[in-house]
């Protein structure tokens, strides 16, 4: 278990950068466009900064100079987030030596909607996914690879 400590970390660490780069991208965009009391209504969800840039990025010209770049970060963000999702809110409970795998379990709760949808009564789902050490390993490089691209975009909005 070990071996998960170097690409878990990076994964960890690199997230993290990611996490404050799309909240200060946001702020740095209502800045330029001279709407700082937008940031009031920003919403903490990841997923809602993720759509404020985004849309941002696909209507305004004043960020043509970063809508390449911000555009194929998000997705890569979206990509990647998934195995962090994995990793972050799982725990490693076994390994298989014949795939190089470490599974990664978790539980959630089910919202009033999924019981519904699946007709369920229970509370909570269990699941299991199999991780590859590659995979891990490749994640941990996409997720440096967003987190320099992003520093690359703040820097360009910062220069605007």
């Amino acid at each position: 278990m070990e071996r998960l400590y170097e690409p878990v970390g990076r994964i960890v660490l690199y997230w993290g950068f990611i996490d404050i780069a799309m909240t200060d991208i946001p702020l740095k965009m209502f800045q330029v466009l001279k709407t700082p009391s937008a940031s009031h209504d920003l919403r903490h969800e990841f997923g809602a900064r993720l759509k404020v840039v985004k849309k941002h990025l696909g209507n305004r010209s004043e960020f043509a100079s970063v809508r390449d770049d911000g555009l194929q970060a998000i997705e890569g963000i979206r990509e990647a987030q998934t195995i962090r999702d994995r990793i972050i809110h799982g725990v490693a409970v076994a390994y298989d030596p014949e795939i190089d795998a470490i599974a990664f379990s978790r539980i959630d709760r089910l919202t009033p909607g999924q019981k519904k949808q699946i007709g369920s009564s229970h509370s909570h789902t269990f699941g299991r996914t199999w991780l590859r050490f590659k995979t891990l390993e490749d994640a941990s490089e996409r997720c440096l690879a967003i987190n320099l691209t992003l520093n690359s975009i703040l820097d360009r909005l910062n220069a605007l």
